[in-house]
């Protein structure tokens, strides 16, 4: 077994931190690795569930250290809560001899590095995607502000550097790695590369672990009836989330399908799901936003007939593994999705569990809200069984103990 530092610049007490971090760190406990992590935490979710996190990880035996998280000025906040981190992590690294220094991301990875060198440890860059990249496509970051572009570039390099420099590189696609590999020069070039999609745990995301009693409150309050055939989109909104496409889906779905609800689960500014309404000329009364907890998230997902996600491709598309995607077929929920997001084209149109759309238009649009309302593809139970094989939290758990017992 290892003795493992874990870097995440993402918030133990995030909802990336408490569905697709805690899960896997604690399974990997049992294991028997000893596990320290440092993370970067945000001040209101940490003073909503530090104590939950505290507990979870105490029981577990994982050690966890934290700094504050820090948002302006943009990119010297950046900047200023990494060099937190390396003062944290180099004590760290003096008290404790690690076997593997595991960097959740580029940023984390500019923490991680020089730290592994330090100790001589191994180096994992557990990249997840291509983070400059998404920050462009999603319009964060005008490549035509040369402050941003050379922000860009700079990671652009560390990103190749880590590449280059890892013992192992963690990334969530097949697409990723194919693509990572394509810009290596030769065999010396080639860093180990290993695939871990988003999962989910499987026992929570559940259609035995609903409440019925709690979906049949949730669909009087919403104003549901049995009949009424529910879109769901589960997750972030904007950057690059094409909520107008989406909303243009739904507008063509409820011509065929009289009275349907567009029910979107979300803790964003709702302000974005109305004007993409209004353009889409979308009726905001056949909308239904819910802000809730993760321990809710199941009993929202039951009341779908169908869910949605369209996200911009382009580089960063290749690396994207939506946990939203497990978690819906895990429910067994049906899911329409675009073209070229992550191996999206395969464990979706290639299985059978849900309909990619390609090109979205209203063509496209018009025969996957029909193909919806007949049903067509596999039933909820073999939805969930793929969700089962490829994309469940033990799956995950083992790829990732597979790749630290490697090293």
């Amino acid at each position: 077994m290892k003795t493992v530092l874990y870097i995440s610049y993402d918030g133990m007490t995030d909802p990336l931190g408490q569905s697709q971090v805690i899960p896997y760190l604690t399974g990997l406990a049992k294991r028997g690795h000893q596990i320290t992590v440092l993370s970067c935490e945000k001040r209101h979710h940490f003073a909503l569930l530090h104590e939950r996190c505290e507990a979870v990880f105490a029981d577990s035996g994982i050690a966890w250290h934290h700094v504050r998280y820090s948002k302006r000025p943009p990119v010297l906040s950046t900047y200023l809560d990494l060099a937190r981190m390396r003062r944290l992590g180099k004590k760290l690294t003096t008290a404790t001899p690690f076997d593997i220094v595991h960097c959740r991301t580029v940023l984390s990875a500019l923490v991680g590095q020089p730290l592994a060198r330090r100790q001589d440890a191994r180096l994992i860059f557990d990249m997840r995607g291509f983070w400059a990249d998404e920050r462009v496509e999603g319009s964060l970051w005008s490549l035509s502000n040369p402050v941003y572009r050379r922000v860009y570039n700079y990671f652009k390099r560390k990103e190749h550097q880590f590449f280059r420099e890892a013992d192992l590189v963690i990334t969530l696609t097949e697409r990723a790695k194919e693509f990572i590999q394509s810009l290596s020069s030769g065999p010396e070039d080639s860093a180990e590369i290993a695939v871990v999609p988003c999962c989910v745990d499987t026992d929570h995301f559940s259609p035995e672990a609903v409440d019925p009693e709690v979906v049949s409150r949730h669909r009087e309050e919403l104003g549901l009836a049995n009949d009424t055939f529910v879109l769901a989109y589960l997750g972030s909104l904007g950057t690059r989330y094409m909520l107008g496409e989406m909303m243009r889906f739904f507008a063509v779905l409820r011509r065929q399908a009289e009275g349907a609800r567009f029910l979107i689960v979300t803790r964003d500014d709702t302000s974005l799901v109305d004007s993409a309404a209004s353009e889409a000329g979308v009726d905001p009364s056949a909308i239904s936003i819910v802000s809730t907890t993760y321990e809710e998230i199941p009993n929202l997902i039951a009341l779908a007939d169908a869910s949605v996600f369209f996200i911009k491709t382009g580089v960063s598309g290749k690396a994207v593994s939506p946990t939203k995607q497990a978690e819906l077929m895990a429910m067994g929920v049906r899911v329409v999705c675009n073209s070229g997001i992550g191996d999206c084209d395969e464990i979706i149109g290639g299985t059978g569990a849900g309909i990619i759309v390609d090109p979205l238009s209203e063509n496209t649009f018009l025969r996957a809200a029909a193909r919806l309302r007949a049903r067509d593809g596999l039933s909820a139970d073999l939805i969930r069984q793929v969700a089962l094989e490829r994309l469940s939290l033990e799956s995950g758990i083992a790829r990732y103990h597979e790749a630290w017992e490697s090293l």
